[in-house]
Parts: C-alpha cells; sequence; structure tokens
C-alpha cells in the first residue's frame, strides 16, 4: 500500500474580461508537484478540470524558458 500526502489550495480571481474565476488545485505536500486542477466560471457556467501523470521533477534544459532574440 502505498500514500500520498496533498495539499489543496483555492482561490478567486478576475480573468481579464473581468469574470470572477473560481481555482482549486491538489499538490503534492513534500515535492510540490501538480496532481489537478479545476477552474469554474461563474459568468459562463463553464468548469475545466485537468489531471497530471507520469510528471518528473527538475528541468532538465531550463533555457527552454529564454525566447529567442527575434522574440524579444
Amino acid at each position: 500500500m502505498a500514500n500520498l500526502l496533498t495539499t489543496i489550495w483555492g482561490a478567486t480571481f478576475t480573468d481579464s474580461k473581468g469574470n470572477e474565476i473560481d481555482y482549486l488545485g491538489t499538490w503534492t505536500l513534500n515535492a510540490c508537484l501538480p496532481v489537478s486542477s479545476r477552474y469554474y466560471s461563474k459568468a459562463d457556467n463553464l468548469a475545466t478540470h485537468g489531471s497530471f501523470f507520469d510528471i518528473i521533477p527538475g528541468i532538465s534544459d531550463p533555457n527552454v524558458f529564454i525566447p529567442p532574440r527575434e522574440c524579444s
């Protein structure tokens, strides 16, 4: 039997259109890896849910986050 401790974070924020969005995310407690996320828009009555699988912590090449010169 295996155990996985998680923590749940929630917040309400306003998107660029002025709509309130409810957010709820589940993360592993020790490594802070995402397990699931949920967004709900009251104005649109629309919910999205995502789950994360087979996550490998760490970034092998952090340069992938630096935009190319032509994008500056």
